[in-house]
């Protein structure tokens, strides 16, 4: 007896290699099937999604995509994306009846919605409606004393960033093939909380920790977006970006309106700002004199530089 396993991803886009490259670590003896591999199958449909939806319509199988929405769409929990059709051109305004997850911005509230998120150790436990209108559904999270569940918070600020027309994303991406390809999604509940966790490490991470972070971040998104999750290069960036959350807690309040998000608060027991020292109201403990020495030495490399390009 053998196990196929299979999935529909083309041949041309990044989903397959975060499908096959997981399958080749967790189940090694299977074997592998791809519909979009196979040249009788490519060549029976080298028409594309239009060929078949006509398959599909004469043999009475139901598919989401028509010709009135000619696109293909993946949801989970974190996103919906869109491809094909006529986003495949990347001149074309995506029709607003295409979304799902997001109010246009034009439709959105006139009132700004504010939100309240707690983080610990990098990761958000808490989330909070300080400003706007109720969400019944989501009422029963503040009777919740302990932390809320990751899928809470997400379900949550899906609803109410998306209520804002927070979390459209139009871009014309890489993928791990080498061809670029031309991608709308709607993330709202992961904008948000991106950006307050952002907002977060800025106030409580050191300078030279948070720009290396900030590469990191960008460093492991491509591994995992190229299907490398069970890289050492993966495990190696998650410990590194791990490391830096010790101190990343506290709360941050978060403005939504029409599209746009604003930083209304943050705090933190872990806060590195510190108030009299970076006041320009008073003198507070700093000694103006040692900025004179910091200027010098940093110029000294500038100014060496100056003189070459004008002995040239």
């Amino acid at each position: 007896e053998s196990v196929i396993l299979s999935h529909g991803a083309t041949e041309k886009g990044n989903d397959q290699t975060r499908f096959e490259l997981a399958w080749k670590v967790l189940a090694p003896k299977f074997g592998i099937y791809t519909p979009w591999k196979d040249l009788e199958f490519s060549q029976q449909f080298r028409g594309g999604r239009k060929a078949m939806q006509a398959y599909a319509a004469q043999h009475g199988i139901p598919v989401v995509q028509t010709a009135e929405q000619p696109w293909s769409s993946d949801a989970n929990l974190a996103h919906i994306s869109y491809e094909g059709g006529i986003l495949e051109d990347p001149n074309v305004v995506p029709p607003d009846h295409m979304f799902r997850l997001t109010k246009s911005p034009r439709d959105a509230p006139d009132v700004e919605t504010i939100v309240e998120i707690m983080f610990r150790d990098g990761n958000p436990i808490k989330v909070k409606g300080i400003q706007g209108p109720p969400v019944p559904s989501f009422v029963y999270l503040d009777q919740i004393t302990n932390d809320h569940q990751p899928v809470e918070i997400l379900q949550y600020l899906n609803h109410v960033a998306g209520e804002n027309g927070v979390g459209r994303i139009d871009i014309v991406e890489s993928r791990a093939t080498g061809m670029k390809s031309r991608g709308v999604y709607e993330a709202p509940g992961v904008t948000v909380l991106m950006f307050a966790h952002e907002v977060l490490e800025d106030l409580t991470l050191d300078r030279e920790v948070r720009r290396r972070n900030q590469q990191a971040s960008l460093d492991l998104a491509d591994v995992i977006y190229r299907g490398l999750w069970f890289s050492p290069e993966r495990v190696y960036l998650q410990a590194q970006i791990d490391a830096s959350q010790e101190f990343v807690s506290g709360v941050v309040k978060v403005g939504l309106y029409k599209g746009n998000m604003f930083v209304r608060g943050r705090t933190s027991p872990n806060s590195l700002y510190q108030p009299k020292l970076a006041s320009m109201d008073e003198a507070g403990t700093y000694d103006p004199t040692t900025a004179r020495g910091f200027i010098d030495m940093t110029a000294l490399r500038l100014v060496g530089q100056a003189d070459r390009l004008v002995d040239r």
